[in-house]
């Protein structure tokens, strides 16, 4: 088995010590999960509940964060840690649960759940079957978790919405995406529901996936005239519908689904919904510009997919963030792009950027490059999102500068201190630019980590394990060109070493 380097040759990399209370968390995470390991469906579940609750409420809370980090995590590993749960712990991280299917038992965390969940914020639900017995389950579990801000239902049908609108009053964000059996009829149930709740201030609801559901356009319509507040329908018939609207009628809805980019469509849909501050637009025919989102002047949240090489020119592109870039707080641009987009430009112009996803990279000559360099202003201050794949639509014979990618992609993370999920494909860097760049930023907060392919090896691996503390998702590792399978070994057994409050998982 390969030996974990230390640092460069000839140095060595400084490891923050962990507090009392950190040693103190994590020996109670490791020997949770040791022993409920061993015993997947303990008879003493609750007396072990009952002794952890004499662990004091913030200590507990701090300790599901952690376990529960990061957020798109779903092994029964993690739901160990549930065991931590009461009344007056408020857990924000998303818990994914599934229900049984008829005839079954529920499992540990979905019992632990349901009598201690009140404090449960994001639920993730997995349906199986629809059935008596899951709509007593989903009764029970929203009867407890009854201050739900954002609930994903998995397998959901109209009687199982039913059940959602009457039982989860300050639900905010509700996602049946995928579902089949979502109807009209659902889309009536929420719509009833808020009608004849009786409160002084109106329903909380705000945001509502129904992408590949069954559901019609007059029910769309319905829903919004039932529910003004809504800002968010995701789906097509959203879009369907205000194409077939008469300019007149307005909306509060803030975000549309994607949807194709012309002159027409931004001006109507500007007058049908004033509000709106979030658009994904696909560029597939010519004669489009960027040029049209003028008529958007709240725009905070920009996505689109060019669909052909030339409709985006780093020319047009410079100029509608020199207009709009000081508002946006999402840039994501996919498909296919001939032309680099230009890291710096996008740094000085976008300064309240908080997700940036990109196709190409590059760093030009200019004052704003020297002003990323350089550190000057505050650049990047509130990335915490950085997503690059330049594999998402460019072929291989248009040919790549991998210098100007790497350098861009180095003064990126040298300046960006706040990111909390990183990923590239593929990753341009080595070894040593990882080590320039933790000398400089720590990336104190960052989380998830995905890269590859990439020409990295063990020491690049055991430096961001070491300096990066908040690490808990080391991903595309196996792609990485330095690495074997033995040495991903050292690296989890590094990581269970090293003295960190979290627990690595290295993919």
């Amino acid at each position: 088995m390969s030996s974990v380097p230390e640092g460069r040759r000839g140095s060595r990399v400084e490891v923050c010590p962990l507090s009392l209370q950190q040693i103190g968390q994590k020996f109670w995470l490791q020997t949770l999960r040791g022993w409920l390991r061993l015993t997947p469906e303990p008879a003493g579940l609750w007396q072990l509940q009952r002794y952890l609750a004499q662990l004091p409420a913030a200590l507990r809370a701090e300790m599901l964060h952690t376990a529960l980090a990061p957020a798109d995590t779903r092994d029964q590993l993690t739901n160990t840690a549930l065991a931590l749960l009461s009344a007056e712990v408020v857990v924000h991280r998303a818990v994914y649960l599934s229900f049984p299917r008829p005839g079954q038992p529920p499992a540990a965390d979905l019992r632990l759940v349901l009598r201690h969940g009140d404090g449960l914020r994001h639920l993730t639900v997995y349906v199986p079957e629809d059935g008596a017995e899951t709509r007593r389950l989903l009764r029970e579990l929203t009867l407890t978790c009854g201050r739900l801000r954002r609930l994903q239902l998995l397998g959901a049908t109209d009687a199982l919405l039913k059940v959602v609108s009457w039982q989860c009053p300050l639900l905010q964000e509700l996602d049946v995406s995928g579902c089949s059996g979502v109807t009209d009829q659902g889309l009536r149930h929420l719509a009833v529901a808020a009608a004849r709740r009786e409160q002084p201030q109106p329903p909380p609801l705000r945001r509502l996936g129904l992408q590949k559901t069954e559901v019609s356009v007059d029910g769309v319509l319905e829903l919004l005239e039932t529910l003004p507040l809504l800002e968010s329908v995701a789906c097509s018939q959203t879009v369907a519908l205000l194409e077939q609207l008469d300019v007149s009628a307005t909306f509060g809805l803030r975000e549309l689904p994607e949807f194709q980019a012309t002159g027409a469509h931004l001006r109507n849909f500007a007058a049908l919904c004033p509000h709106l501050s979030s658009v994904t637009l696909v560029f597939q025919e010519a004669g489009v510009s960027l040029q049209d989102l003028a008529l958007l002047p709240h725009l905070q949240h920009l996505t689109f997919r060019c669909k052909e090489p030339y409709l985006l020119t780093q020319q047009e592109l410079g100029a509608t963030l020199w207009r709009l870039g000081h508002q946006l707080r999402t840039l994501a641009i996919s498909g296919d792009v001939y032309e680099t987009i230009d890291v710096a430009q996008v740094a000085v112009y976008c300064p309240g950027l908080e997700v940036l996803k990109l196709p190409s990279l590059t760093l030009s000559d200019g004052e704003a490059a020297r002003a990323l360099t350089a550190g000057r202003g505050p650049l990047l201050d509130r990335l915490h999102t950085f997503e690059y794949d330049c594999l998402s639509g460019v072929t291989a014979s248009w040919g790549r500068d991998v210098a100007a990618e790497a350098a861009a992609l180095r003064a990126l993370l040298r300046r960006a201190g706040r990111l909390t999920t990183v990923r590239c494909r593929p990753f341009p860097l080595v070894d040593d630019d990882l080590e320039t760049i933790l000398e400089h930023n720590p990336l104190a907060e960052l989380e998830v980590l995905e890269i590859g392919p990439a020409q990295l090896g063990l020491r690049g691996a055991s430096t961001l394990l070491r300096r990066c503390p908040s690490l808990c998702r080391l991903g595309r590792v196996k792609t990485w060109h330095g690495i074997g399978l033995l040495d991903i070994v050292a690296l989890r057994s590094l990581a269970r070493a090293l003295s960190r409050a979290n627990q690595v998982r290295i993919l």
